[in-house]
């Protein structure tokens, strides 16, 4: 992989991640730094490109619950 970006998006479709880093976290917080996300479904999207500069994008579900 030579770059990556991720976002992740609520149910809403308001940015709630982002990220061009490979080895990236996402705490479950509004940009790592805000307050808790709500438990729920969030979708990612990734866009990978690698050392040839093909892209690919894959998308998927992220399920969020803290079980407090």
């Amino acid at each position: 992989i030579k770059d990556l970006k991720i976002v992740v998006l609520n149910r809403w479709g308001n940015v709630v991640f982002e990220s061009d880093k490979i080895d990236f976290k996402w705490n479950g917080k509004l940009n790592n730094t805000g307050d808790n996300c709500v438990d729920g479904t969030y979708l990612y999207k990734i866009t990978i490109k690698n050392y040839l500069n093909q892209k690919e994008t894959v998308h998927g579900f992220i399920q969020l619950s803290r079980g407090q």
